[in-house]
Protein backbone atom coordinates (compact mmCIF):
# COMPACT_ATOMS: atom_id res chain seq x y z
CA UNK A 1 0.00 0.00 0.00
CA UNK A 2 1.53 3.41 -1.10
CA UNK A 3 0.68 6.32 0.91
CA UNK A 4 1.29 10.09 -0.33
CA UNK A 5 0.99 13.41 0.66
CA UNK A 6 -3.00 13.95 1.63
CA UNK A 7 -3.62 10.77 1.94
CA UNK A 8 -5.63 9.38 5.84
CA UNK A 9 -3.81 7.04 7.35
CA UNK A 10 -6.01 3.64 7.26
CA UNK A 11 -8.17 2.95 10.45
CA UNK A 12 -6.22 0.38 12.87
CA UNK A 13 -5.96 -1.08 16.16
CA UNK A 14 -2.63 -0.45 18.52
CA UNK A 15 -2.00 -1.99 21.64
CA UNK A 16 -1.05 -0.17 24.19
CA UNK A 17 0.02 -0.62 28.30
CA UNK A 18 -2.14 1.98 30.62
CA UNK A 19 -2.27 1.94 34.29
CA UNK A 20 -4.98 -0.16 34.43
CA UNK A 21 -3.03 -2.76 32.27
CA UNK A 22 -3.23 -3.44 28.34
CA UNK A 23 -5.58 -1.30 26.23
CA UNK A 24 -6.57 -0.55 22.65
CA UNK A 25 -5.57 2.59 20.68
CA UNK A 26 -6.46 3.27 17.49
CA UNK A 27 -5.74 5.34 14.75
CA UNK A 28 -8.23 8.03 15.34
CA UNK A 29 -7.64 8.23 19.12
CA UNK A 30 -4.02 8.71 18.54
CA UNK A 31 -4.55 11.39 14.99
CA UNK A 32 -7.55 12.99 14.90
CA UNK A 33 -7.48 16.96 15.15
CA UNK A 34 -3.51 15.98 15.98
CA UNK A 35 -0.17 16.82 14.52
CA UNK A 36 1.83 13.58 14.80
CA UNK A 37 5.09 12.07 14.18
CA UNK A 38 4.90 8.78 13.45
CA UNK A 39 7.73 6.56 13.67
CA UNK A 40 8.13 2.69 12.69
CA UNK A 41 11.12 -0.07 13.74
CA UNK A 42 11.12 -3.76 13.27
CA UNK A 43 12.18 -4.19 16.80
CA UNK A 44 12.32 -2.98 20.69
CA UNK A 45 15.68 -3.47 21.92
CA UNK A 46 17.54 -4.00 19.09
CA UNK A 47 20.95 -2.43 18.32
CA UNK A 48 20.32 -0.15 16.02
CA UNK A 49 16.51 1.12 16.82
CA UNK A 50 18.29 1.42 20.67
CA UNK A 51 20.99 2.84 20.15
CA UNK A 52 20.34 5.29 17.28
CA UNK A 53 16.91 5.86 16.28
CA UNK A 54 15.19 6.62 19.40
CA UNK A 55 17.66 8.34 21.20
CA UNK A 56 17.59 11.42 18.23
CA UNK A 57 13.40 11.73 18.72
CA UNK A 58 14.12 12.04 22.56
CA UNK A 59 16.97 14.17 21.77
CA UNK A 60 14.90 16.68 19.31
CA UNK A 61 11.02 15.93 20.98
CA UNK A 62 11.60 20.08 22.33
CA UNK A 63 12.48 21.00 18.81
CA UNK A 64 10.18 19.09 17.05
CA UNK A 65 7.05 19.95 19.68
CA UNK A 66 8.10 23.23 18.98
CA UNK A 67 7.14 23.01 14.71
CA UNK A 68 3.35 22.65 16.50
CA UNK A 69 3.60 18.96 16.92
CA UNK A 70 1.42 17.31 19.44
CA UNK A 71 2.50 13.57 19.60
CA UNK A 72 5.91 11.49 18.65
CA UNK A 73 5.09 8.01 18.82
CA UNK A 74 7.20 4.89 17.23
CA UNK A 75 5.24 1.76 16.68
CA UNK A 76 7.10 -1.74 16.48
CA UNK A 77 6.25 -5.24 15.74
CA UNK A 78 6.89 -6.13 19.56
CA UNK A 79 3.92 -6.54 22.02
CA UNK A 80 2.59 -4.20 24.35
CA UNK A 81 4.87 -5.46 27.28
CA UNK A 82 7.80 -5.04 25.49
CA UNK A 83 7.31 -1.91 24.38
CA UNK A 84 6.42 -0.72 27.59
CA UNK A 85 9.18 -2.07 28.98
CA UNK A 86 11.57 -0.15 26.04
CA UNK A 87 9.97 2.85 26.94
CA UNK A 88 10.82 2.28 30.88
CA UNK A 89 14.31 1.46 30.32
CA UNK A 90 14.88 4.30 27.53
CA UNK A 91 13.90 7.27 29.10
CA UNK A 92 10.89 7.70 26.75
CA UNK A 93 8.07 7.35 29.77
CA UNK A 94 5.75 10.80 28.97
CA UNK A 95 7.81 11.71 26.09
CA UNK A 96 7.01 9.48 22.98
CA UNK A 97 3.74 7.57 22.96
CA UNK A 98 4.80 3.57 22.43
CA UNK A 99 2.11 1.48 20.41
CA UNK A 100 2.35 -2.25 19.46
CA UNK A 101 1.44 -3.79 16.43
CA UNK A 102 2.92 -6.62 17.77
CA UNK A 103 0.60 -8.87 15.53
CA UNK A 104 1.65 -7.82 12.30
CA UNK A 105 2.57 -10.37 9.99
CA UNK A 106 6.03 -9.22 9.08
CA UNK A 107 8.47 -6.79 10.42
CA UNK A 108 7.96 -2.54 9.94
CA UNK A 109 11.35 -1.66 7.76
CA UNK A 110 12.86 1.29 9.67
CA UNK A 111 13.11 3.64 6.92
CA UNK A 112 9.10 4.31 7.38
CA UNK A 113 8.73 7.88 8.51
CA UNK A 114 5.86 9.91 8.31
CA UNK A 115 4.55 13.21 9.95
CA UNK A 116 0.93 13.48 10.20
CA UNK A 117 -1.48 15.91 10.40
CA UNK A 118 -5.22 15.29 11.58
CA UNK A 119 -4.56 11.95 10.03
CA UNK A 120 -3.49 12.72 6.84
CA UNK A 121 -0.03 12.04 5.46
CA UNK A 122 2.24 15.64 4.72
CA UNK A 123 5.43 13.90 4.33
CA UNK A 124 7.48 10.34 3.72
CA UNK A 125 11.17 9.88 3.19
CA UNK A 126 13.19 7.26 3.72
CA UNK A 127 15.89 7.42 6.66
CA UNK A 128 19.41 8.31 5.39
CA UNK A 129 21.83 5.36 5.15
CA UNK A 130 25.01 5.01 4.23
CA UNK A 131 25.11 1.72 4.04
CA UNK A 132 22.04 -1.27 3.14
CA UNK A 133 23.28 -2.66 6.04
CA UNK A 134 22.39 0.65 8.19
CA UNK A 135 18.92 0.63 6.82
CA UNK A 136 17.66 -2.39 9.12
CA UNK A 137 17.42 -2.37 13.28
Amino acid sequence: MSIKIGDRLPETKFRIMTPEGPAWNSTSDIFRGKKVVLFAVPGAFTSTCNNMHLPGYLQNLDAIKAKGVDTVAVTGVNDMFVMEAWKRATGADGKIEFLAWGCAPGAIPCWWRMASSNASTSRRRPARSRSRARTRC
